[in-house]
Order: C-alpha cells, then sequence, then structure tokens
C-alpha cells in the first residue's frame, strides 16, 4: 500500500490533523512514562502548548500541504527546508541566541541537501 494513500482518501487538513493528533497521543504518553511529570506541572501549561502546537505546527503544516493543490510540490519543499535556517537566523537579533559553527555547518549541508534535490529534479525532468 503506497504511502500517499491518504491524500487519496482524506483531504490534506484531514491527514495533517491525524498525523498531529497520533503524535501529540504518542508524545504525551512518553512524556509521562519517562519524566512522570505531576498533573499540576502540565495543567498550569497545557493551553500555551495547545497554542503552540496548533499555530506553529499545525497551520503551517496545513498550509504547506493546501500549497500542493495550487503549486508544484518543489515550492513548498524549498520552505519546508529552508525554515528550520531562517528560524535560525531570526533567533538572533530577537531571541540574542549566538549561532554556533556546528549549527552552521548543519546549514550548509541542508543548503547543499536542498539545491541537489533541485537540481536532480530538473536533470531528471520528473518534477
Amino acid at each position: 500500500m503506497p504511502v500517499s494513500w491518504p491524500m487519496q482518501a482524506m483531504s490534506p487538513l484531514t491527514v495533517t490533523a491525524w498525523r498531529f493528533l497520533i503524535a501529540a497521543a504518542l508524545m504525551l504518553l512518553l512524556l509521562f512514562v519517562k519524566e512522570k511529570p505531576s498533573w499540576s506541572t502540565v495543567h498550569s501549561s497545557i493551553w500555551v502548548y495547545i497554542v503552540l502546537g496548533v499555530v506553529g505546527v499545525f497551520v503551517t503544516n496545513a498550509l504547506q500541504f493546501t500549497a500542493l493543490k495550487y503549486t508544484p510540490p518543489l515550492h513548498p519543499a524549498l520552505i519546508m527546508a529552508t525554515n528550520p535556517i531562517v528560524t535560525a537566523f531570526l533567533a538572533v537579533p530577537l531571541l540574542k541566541e549566538n549561532i554556533r559553527k556546528g549549527q552552521i555547518i548543519g546549514m550548509l549541508c541542508s543548503i547543499a541537501g536542498v539545491l541537489m534535490v533541485i537540481t536532480m529534479v530538473y536533470w531528471d525532468g520528473s518534477f
């Protein structure tokens, strides 16, 4: 069974919602098994985590999956691939973070991988 069957059976928003609901349930299970936090600790900040998850993860991915209806797959893929790099650079002025040498090496590897995928796609002509 191909991995793309959910996209054929459901809308991109439904697939995204199920994907993140399952991931959230598994992560909560892992949190309670490994960390054993008290309920008061979890309860005091649960809404912050829910809002961050919905806006930061679900909405972003839902919009990118929806974009696949209107643009070639390369465009959302580029946005997804460069998102961590943009976030790291925005953290410098906004959060006063320092970018370390290892992070720069990782960013360069990421950019090289994206460029390799893009050039292979166009050389192959399959995109």
